[in-house]
């Protein structure tokens, strides 16, 4: 047995016992989570020293029972494992403050150990609640928002923050991420390109742009969050100025809030209002013994973040489906797909379902070229689709997630190269046929005539010209232009 103590300063394993003076550190790596402990104090005799455990990680979270919270879910990557069936589907992505390194301390935690020595994932492993004082792998933000978000709709959020982590770190990082699914991404990260790296703003921005590119590619809407306000201190807990970091810092909320977001047509969360370092020690975790150069929030400062990602994502509305316009009957090879817009969707997802399969593909509602909406109506040319029938569906995305799917339309696609690009419809053009023109004109002139019992139509994504026709008692005569 291997046990944290309520202080978090004690290790046992078996009868031997030795103290530390501090907090572990958690990292998470291929194997699992793995945490570190300061120099302890001089041993006792016969006291086993222990620098560091590691946590494998485990393919199935441990069961709540009925009254208990759901534990975070951890995968390898450092992301939560599983999303509830029916829920939106957040990541949490950026550094250490999304990751929550100042959080998880807290009471007594106990891991069993396997056979072969090893600690094994902690069964009934205490979760992280606010103003509750529990421990979780990784709190946070993300444990909070899904907790509160769960009171509206059901949601689960995969914290994706990485230590250390530069906004070009992100960039080669983030597509992993996207790749293993999911409908919102909450992006807040800079915080080590200002300091220790010294990056500029117009590179952190040029970063975050293509973060946010690359999510939209995937089908993510995005909450583009400013960073906290930093706050180092040194060994003796006492807070380190740091003007230069500050100016940067509000430089940078400023141009997000600004700039980036309404650019992309992106809601903008300002985490950058949260927290105030001129408060002293307030909602910073802080360990005497443990500098902290960062400026990661404790729980309380994670109490007063939390609010501003739910409140963003709150005062988007639930989407309705959009109305299709068409392509709808006979088409050309290449059509265009128009809808209406659904109330502030961000993102459109069109999917086509013909003989080779279905195909979806994510779309902006910025106006082009940027994205494909403009005056309440969207329109989307994907490029050449087999002969046959198909079927095509949209609907859209925000911070609510997916909005439901619009109805099917049916089209087909004609074989436009081997039909005459213009029909001219005279006397000599009778009886029960009909008439592709893809793209063209159909011209119907006087004297043309449909007698009884025949039908004529005329259908493509031509245009139609009527100078005169003559249709008998019986006879029906279909016009239909695509």
């Amino acid at each position: 047995m291997v046990e944290l103590d309520t202080a978090g300063r004690a290790w046992r394993h078996a009868a031997a016992t030795v103290s530390s003076v501090g907090l572990p550190v958690m990292t998470a790596g291929e194997e699992g989570a793995t945490f570190h402990w300061p120099p302890a104090v001089p041993a006792a005799a016969g006291d086993l020293a222990i620098a560091s455990v590691t946590v494998p990680w485990q393919t199935e979270p441990p069961q709540a029972g009925p009254s208990e919270t759901k534990a975070p879910r951890m995968s390898p990557s450092g992301a939560e494992m599983g999303a509830e069936a029916g829920a939106v589907a957040y990541r949490a992505f950026g550094d250490s403050i999304l990751r929550a390194s100042g959080d998880p301390v807290a009471p007594s935690i106990v891991f069993d150990v396997g056979d072969d020595g090893e600690p094994a994932f902690p069964s009934g492993l205490p979760v992280c609640a606010p103003n509750a004082d529990a421990f979780a792998i990784l709190c946070g933000l993300n444990w909070r928002l899904e907790e509160q978000l769960d009171l509206v709709f059901p949601s689960d959020i995969a914290n994706d923050g990485k230590g250390a982590e530069e906004t070009l770190g992100g960039v080669s990082r983030i597509q992993t991420v996207l790749d293993d699914g999911g409908d919102v991404l909450l992006l807040m990260e800079a915080t080590n390109d200002i300091t220790p790296a010294g990056t500029s703003n117009v590179t952190i921005l040029t970063n975050l742009e293509t973060m946010i590119d690359k999510a939209s590619d995937s089908g993510f809407d995005v909450g583009v969050a400013s960073v906290i306000k930093r706050r180092q201190i040194d060994m003796a807990g006492n807070p380190v100025a740091d003007p230069l970091n500050d100016q940067q810092t509000q430089d940078l909320r400023d141009s997000i809030a600004n700039d980036l977001a309404p650019s992309k047509n992106r809601v903008f969360i300002d985490a950058w209002s949260a927290l105030d370092p001129g408060l002293g020690q307030a909602d910073y975790w802080n360990s005497v013994g443990i500098p902290d150069c960062c400026g990661h929030p404790d729980k309380s400062g994670y109490d007063k973040i939390e609010p501003l990602f739910r409140n963003a994502i709150l005062a988007d509305p639930v989407l309705g489906a959009p109305a299709p316009i068409g392509p709808s009957g006979g088409v050309d090879a290449s059509p265009t797909f128009t809808w209406g817009t659904s109330g502030n969707a961000r993102l459109y997802q069109l999917s086509v379902t013909g003989p080779g399969g279905t195909a979806e593909t994510w779309h902006d509602s910025l106006p082009p070229p940027d994205g494909v909406c403009a005056g309440g109506v969207c329109s989307v040319s994907p490029g050449p689709l087999p002969l046959g029938s198909h079927t095509w569906k949209v609907r859209g995305k925000n911070l609510r997630g997916p909005g439901p799917f619009s109805g099917d339309l049916a089209f087909e696609v004609l074989d436009c190269a081997g039909l005459p690009p213009d029909i001219l419809l005279d006397g000599d053009d009778t009886g029960s046929q009909t008439y592709h023109a893809c793209p063209g004109s159909v011209t119907a002139l006087p004297g043309f005539v449909v007698a009884n019992g025949e039908t004529v139509t005329l259908h493509g994504t031509a245009s139609v010209v009527i100078e005169g026709i003559e249709v008998q008692n019986g006879a029906t005569l279909t016009l239909r232009v695509d």
